[in-house]
């Protein structure tokens, strides 16, 4: 009687990488143990996930990472204290810090940027604009960096954010 197969490691866009996640708590300690053999676990662990393969993919979704499609339409939500804000998540492996930017297409529109450390929540960003007006109805180029410690790796997916946003953009 032969021993059962090892579950395979989740594929992703880039191929076979080993899970996302940092430490003991994150996706490279998960219970693959019951399947794969000790030896195997202890050696993931101790290269603290070397093989995982680095990525940065920009996203929306509250609850759930949701893919961009290139020109998609993004709502601009209202906040509770007034302001609107858009809804985004990104995809990482290790990252020490992540870098968010808003920036619309038309020339003399306000660039904005967001900055997350690490352990920051991945799911459910609320960039607020400042200036929503100007974001409104236009093409905005959303930007994504992820510095991993080796690297900075990118992300960029044009979006057009619409919703009932009040006044015209003063910036020309």
């Amino acid at each position: 009687m032969g021993r059962p197969p090892e579950p395979a490691l989740p594929v992703g866009r880039e191929g076979a990488h080993a899970p996302s996640g940092n430490g003991a708590a994150g996706g490279c300690a998960r219970a693959y143990l019951s399947g794969v053999r000790l030896a195997s676990t202890l050696a993931i662990l101790a290269l603290g996930c070397a093989a995982e393969v680095p990525s940065a993919e920009l996203g929306t979704g509250l609850d759930a990472f949701e893919p961009l499609a290139e020109g998609q339409p993004l709502p601009m939500v209202p906040g509770a204290q007034g302001g609107f804000h858009l809804w985004l998540s990104v995809r990482a492996g290790r990252a020490r810090a992540i870098t968010l930017i808003a920036a619309p297409v038309e020339a003399g529109r306000p660039r904005q940027d967001l900055r997350l450390g690490e352990g920051a929540p991945r799911v459910g960003i609320p960039f607020v604009l400042s200036s929503p007006e100007c974001f409104v109805d236009r093409d905005v180029q959303l930007e994504l960096e992820v510095d991993d410690g080796a690297a900075i790796l990118r992300d960029r997916v044009r979006v057009r954010p619409f919703g009932d946003v009040p006044g015209e953009c003063a910036a020309r």
